[in-house]
């Protein structure tokens, strides 16, 4: 599929709405921006006790994530939004707004939120893979979220102690092996909603000094 990864971006009435990275022939989004507003990344979430959903149908993840942010303008919209959107498999969504507000939501399917971390109890960044985050036990870890989610607070908290994680910080995050797989890993994403920068990329350059060259997320594709 990496070969099928493009950004969009989408118009209504000549203005820009949102912009993405997808796949070609998908009509879903998982990784989105709304510049000046917010931006939005899902990660798969492999189990989750579906509870009833009464009038409307499930939609697929992609589908009620695209359609949160069609809807949606601001950033406490959308996260509401896709707190509650009836969803055929449950997932993870990452949000932050413009102003620097944060939270990640654990979803059900088809309905039903499960968990929800702000970003002022968690400091300077959320981190989340496959797994729930108040899970510890390596037994549930199918998808190397445990080891993947140490490494990359291991390298935040290192980088936050020069007073500001920077862009160049958090590409090299996301490069490090298990992170970043290759042959795995889609694609990886840099979005900054207040500035509006949105840079996707398949694999690091190869002028990358730092990266170790392996590949991105285990057993399930990842992005």
């Amino acid at each position: 599929m990496e070969a099928l990864n493009i950004d969009v971006r989408v118009r209504r009435g000549g203005q820009l709405l949102y912009t993405a990275t997808t796949w070609a022939g998908y009509i879903g989004l998982l990784t989105a921006q709304r510049p000046g507003h917010y931006a939005v990344a899902v990660n798969f979430r492999e189990q989750g006790e579906g509870t009833e959903c009464r009038q409307e149908l499930p939609l697929p993840v992609g589908l009620a994530v695209r359609l949160a942010m069609e809807r949606s303008r601001s950033y406490n919209d959308f996260v509401e939004f896709v707190a509650s959107v009836p969803s055929m498999a449950p997932f993870y969504c990452l949000v932050v707004s413009a102003s620097g507000e944060a939270v990640q939501v654990t979803r059900n399917a088809p309905c039903g939120e499960v968990g929800r971390r702000e970003l002022e109890e968690e400091g300077a960044y959320i981190v989340q893979a496959n797994m729930d985050y108040w899970d510890t036990d390596p037994a549930n870890d199918t998808q190397q979220s445990l080891v993947r989610c140490q490494l990359a607070e291991t390298m935040l908290q290192a980088a936050a102690k020069k007073g500001v994680i920077e862009e160049s910080d958090l590409w090299m995050v996301l490069w490090k092996d298990p992170i970043f797989e290759r042959g795995v890993t889609l694609y990886s994403s840099v979005m900054n909603p207040a500035r509006g920068t949105f840079h996707s990329l398949s694999e690091p350059p190869e002028d990358d000094p730092g990266p170790q060259r392996a590949a991105g997320k285990r057993r399930k594709s990842r992005k």
